[in-house]
């Protein structure tokens, strides 16, 4: 990937967990932020020459679902709020 692909990856990557953290909903910032330190411990590897499709990889298998996975805590945390 390109460096413009990892700056805009890593742009959506660290805005999830500071709107987390900056509105307080604390169970979905720390998912939010252990899919970053998961994906940032995957970039440091070496892959032999493979690292552009194990990034893909990584994001797409594992960083995503636990993204989606902040969003519903983060949706249920939000109208748990609402209602009280």
């Amino acid at each position: 990937m390109s460096n413009v692909a990892y700056i805009i990856i890593w742009t959506v990557l660290l805005f999830f967990p500071l709107a987390a953290a900056i509105k307080r909903y604390w169970p979905a910032f720390v998912i939010y932020a252990v899919a970053c330190a998961i994906f940032l411990a995957q970039m440091l590897q070496n892959h032999g020459g493979w690292d552009d499709l194990a990034d893909a990889a990584t994001l797409l298998t594992v960083i995503g679902p636990f993204y989606v996975v902040g969003s519903i805590v983060w949706l249920i945390t939000y109208f748990k709020r609402i209602r009280k």
